[in-house]
Protein backbone atom coordinates (compact mmCIF):
# COMPACT_ATOMS: atom_id res chain seq x y z
CA UNK A 1 0.00 0.00 0.00
CA UNK A 2 1.40 3.56 -0.76
CA UNK A 3 2.05 6.27 1.82
CA UNK A 4 -1.16 7.98 0.37
CA UNK A 5 -3.33 5.02 0.40
CA UNK A 6 -2.43 4.35 3.84
CA UNK A 7 -2.91 8.17 4.85
CA UNK A 8 -6.28 7.93 3.19
CA UNK A 9 -7.29 5.16 5.16
CA UNK A 10 -6.19 5.88 8.53
CA UNK A 11 -7.74 9.67 7.89
CA UNK A 12 -11.13 7.38 7.27
CA UNK A 13 -11.10 5.25 10.13
CA UNK A 14 -10.42 8.48 12.06
CA UNK A 15 -13.63 9.97 10.56
CA UNK A 16 -15.25 6.97 11.20
CA UNK A 17 -14.76 6.86 14.52
CA UNK A 18 -15.53 10.12 15.35
CA UNK A 19 -18.62 10.57 14.01
CA UNK A 20 -20.09 6.97 14.23
CA UNK A 21 -20.76 5.91 9.87
CA UNK A 22 -20.49 2.74 8.49
CA UNK A 23 -17.49 2.58 6.68
CA UNK A 24 -16.97 0.26 3.95
CA UNK A 25 -14.03 -0.57 1.49
CA UNK A 26 -15.05 -2.81 -1.42
CA UNK A 27 -17.39 -5.51 0.12
CA UNK A 28 -15.35 -5.27 3.50
CA UNK A 29 -16.84 -3.48 6.59
CA UNK A 30 -14.23 -2.19 8.47
CA UNK A 31 -16.33 -0.50 11.01
CA UNK A 32 -20.33 0.09 12.10
CA UNK A 33 -22.03 2.37 14.05
CA UNK A 34 -21.33 1.70 17.85
CA UNK A 35 -18.30 -0.26 17.51
CA UNK A 36 -15.17 0.81 19.67
CA UNK A 37 -12.74 -1.11 18.38
CA UNK A 38 -12.73 -1.22 14.20
CA UNK A 39 -13.73 -4.58 12.94
CA UNK A 40 -16.25 -5.22 15.53
CA UNK A 41 -20.29 -5.29 14.53
CA UNK A 42 -23.02 -4.27 16.21
CA UNK A 43 -25.21 -7.05 17.73
CA UNK A 44 -28.62 -6.76 16.46
CA UNK A 45 -30.89 -7.71 19.31
CA UNK A 46 -33.06 -10.87 18.99
CA UNK A 47 -36.68 -10.56 18.63
CA UNK A 48 -39.41 -12.43 20.69
CA UNK A 49 -42.92 -13.09 20.45
CA UNK A 50 -43.02 -15.04 23.68
CA UNK A 51 -44.35 -18.30 21.75
CA UNK A 52 -42.91 -22.25 21.90
CA UNK A 53 -43.86 -23.44 18.13
CA UNK A 54 -42.99 -26.36 16.73
CA UNK A 55 -43.60 -27.43 12.89
CA UNK A 56 -47.15 -28.62 12.14
CA UNK A 57 -45.42 -32.09 10.96
CA UNK A 58 -43.44 -33.04 13.95
CA UNK A 59 -46.55 -31.26 16.16
CA UNK A 60 -48.77 -34.08 14.43
CA UNK A 61 -45.83 -36.78 14.98
CA UNK A 62 -45.67 -36.24 18.33
CA UNK A 63 -49.56 -36.17 18.67
CA UNK A 64 -50.90 -33.09 18.09
CA UNK A 65 -54.59 -32.99 16.36
CA UNK A 66 -55.01 -30.62 13.63
CA UNK A 67 -55.88 -29.98 10.21
CA UNK A 68 -52.76 -27.49 8.95
CA UNK A 69 -50.96 -29.22 6.37
CA UNK A 70 -48.22 -26.35 6.85
CA UNK A 71 -46.69 -24.19 9.00
CA UNK A 72 -45.69 -23.43 13.05
CA UNK A 73 -47.69 -24.95 15.16
CA UNK A 74 -47.86 -23.12 18.82
CA UNK A 75 -47.30 -25.20 21.54
CA UNK A 76 -47.40 -22.44 24.43
CA UNK A 77 -47.70 -18.76 24.70
CA UNK A 78 -46.26 -17.17 27.25
CA UNK A 79 -48.69 -14.72 29.47
CA UNK A 80 -47.53 -11.45 28.70
CA UNK A 81 -45.89 -11.69 25.78
CA UNK A 82 -46.50 -9.66 22.65
CA UNK A 83 -48.11 -12.93 21.43
CA UNK A 84 -50.33 -13.66 23.75
CA UNK A 85 -51.42 -9.39 23.82
CA UNK A 86 -52.02 -9.83 20.26
CA UNK A 87 -54.28 -12.83 20.70
CA UNK A 88 -52.38 -15.72 19.20
CA UNK A 89 -53.55 -18.54 21.04
CA UNK A 90 -52.27 -22.06 22.04
CA UNK A 91 -53.38 -24.32 19.10
CA UNK A 92 -53.06 -21.75 16.37
CA UNK A 93 -50.88 -22.23 13.70
CA UNK A 94 -48.66 -19.38 12.15
CA UNK A 95 -48.76 -19.35 8.62
CA UNK A 96 -47.01 -16.50 7.71
CA UNK A 97 -44.47 -13.37 9.40
CA UNK A 98 -45.33 -10.51 6.93
CA UNK A 99 -45.07 -11.09 3.51
CA UNK A 100 -42.51 -14.88 4.16
CA UNK A 101 -44.34 -17.92 4.53
CA UNK A 102 -43.55 -20.33 7.76
CA UNK A 103 -42.70 -23.69 6.46
CA UNK A 104 -39.71 -24.00 9.42
CA UNK A 105 -38.34 -22.31 12.56
CA UNK A 106 -35.58 -20.70 10.30
CA UNK A 107 -38.00 -19.37 8.14
CA UNK A 108 -39.28 -17.69 11.53
CA UNK A 109 -36.04 -16.62 13.53
CA UNK A 110 -35.13 -15.36 10.12
CA UNK A 111 -38.26 -12.95 9.91
CA UNK A 112 -38.30 -11.88 13.60
CA UNK A 113 -34.43 -11.29 13.81
CA UNK A 114 -34.45 -8.66 10.84
CA UNK A 115 -37.20 -6.45 13.25
CA UNK A 116 -36.17 -3.52 14.56
CA UNK A 117 -37.17 -2.64 17.52
CA UNK A 118 -40.37 -1.36 18.22
CA UNK A 119 -41.83 -2.12 14.80
CA UNK A 120 -44.93 -4.07 14.05
CA UNK A 121 -45.40 -7.16 11.76
CA UNK A 122 -48.50 -8.84 10.72
CA UNK A 123 -48.65 -12.80 11.61
CA UNK A 124 -51.25 -14.61 9.59
CA UNK A 125 -52.44 -17.79 11.30
CA UNK A 126 -54.65 -20.66 11.17
CA UNK A 127 -57.37 -21.73 13.66
CA UNK A 128 -60.47 -23.67 13.64
CA UNK A 129 -59.94 -23.58 9.63
CA UNK A 130 -59.92 -19.80 9.37
CA UNK A 131 -56.97 -17.25 8.14
CA UNK A 132 -56.75 -14.66 10.63
CA UNK A 133 -54.59 -11.51 10.16
CA UNK A 134 -53.06 -10.12 13.92
CA UNK A 135 -50.74 -7.36 14.18
CA UNK A 136 -47.68 -8.25 16.90
CA UNK A 137 -45.46 -6.09 18.35
CA UNK A 138 -42.33 -8.48 18.96
CA UNK A 139 -39.80 -7.69 21.89
CA UNK A 140 -36.08 -7.67 22.57
CA UNK A 141 -35.72 -11.23 23.87
CA UNK A 142 -34.00 -11.50 27.43
CA UNK A 143 -31.02 -13.42 26.98
CA UNK A 144 -31.01 -16.76 28.79
CA UNK A 145 -29.77 -17.39 32.12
Amino acid sequence: MTNNAYRFRKSRERETKSIGRLLVYGAFCLSVVGCTTLGEQAATPKMTIGVQVETVSKAIESGVKTKASSGLYVMTVDAGHPAARAGIKRGDVLLACGAMPLATYEDYRTTLDALEPGSQIMFTIWRDGIQKKLMVKPEVATPAS
